[in-house]
């Protein structure tokens, strides 16, 4: 896990070791189960807008006939038992970057995780996650020819003259050119999102998110408290 403080922010970038493997088993399950043409077709008459097709979205287009959990937790890959090798890598390369904050008295947990599935003509817009402290996005299909992940200056106030050469010191926005196999860890608050990919094959992604609360028997003013100790009304 490499990490650079890039854009004021902290980035963390990696490739996991099993990932052939990892990819090689996620590939059927998403198209067929996760992410299979009914959904993706019936997300596309509605909604012609050129946006990638996210996971979370199916349960909401079975109007209330869901009867899957594939379908009912698209946006809860992290309770998928088939996905478990997959987070079990995962969260070697979160602790990793999480431990280098040196935070104390925290817990972390991922809140939510979803797969996207771009096609030709597609693209993420510009956004953040509001309801987290950092993001993660990996990358199961992906080449060349596909568009990459942007992540754009959060204090961009005014637009900058052109450049003769632009390089990391002079370059508003950061564009991460991804492969199989990476894993990008990030604040949720930092803007990103992917130009329309011309690639005819599908990029393949999984994103989540991940908050910090405070450890039960602590007290902190500034974080979220233990969900242990939440009362439901």
């Amino acid at each position: 896990m490499e990490t650079a403080r890039i854009l004021g922010s902290l980035i963390g970038i990696s490739k996991l070791n099993n990932f052939e493997e990892i990819n090689n088993e996620l590939i059927p399950i998403i198209e067929k189960e996760i992410c299979p043409p009914k959904f993706r077709n019936k997300y596309y008459e509605s909604h012609k807008t050129g946006y990638s097709f996210t996971s979370d979205k199916a349960g909401p287009l079975l109007e209330g006939s869901v009867d899957s959990f594939e379908a009912l937790y698209g946006d809860q890959l992290q309770l998928n038992k088939k996905f478990n090798k997959f987070f079990n890598s995962l969260q070697i390369n979160l602790n990793i970057f999480l431990n280098n904050l040196k935070y104390k008295n925290v817990n972390y947990y991922i809140t939510k995780s979803w797969v996207a599935y771009t096609e030709k003509g597609e693209h993420i817009s510009a956004h953040d996650h509001g309801a987290s402290h950092f993001s993660f996005v990996y990358y199961i299909l992906k080449n060349k020819n596909h568009s990459s992940i942007t992540f754009y200056e959060p204090n961009q106030r005014f637009y900058m003259p052109d450049a003769t050469e632009w390089n990391d010191q002079n370059h508003q926005n950061l564009l991460i050119n991804n492969e199989p196999g990476q894993l990008i860890i990030f604040p949720s608050s930092l803007k990103h999102g992917t130009e329309k990919t011309e690639e005819s094959s599908p990029r393949i992604s999984i994103s989540g998110d991940i908050i910090m609360t405070s450890k039960v028997n602590t007290i902190s003013e500034i974080l979220i408290p233990n969900p242990d100790t939440w009362k439901k009304l």
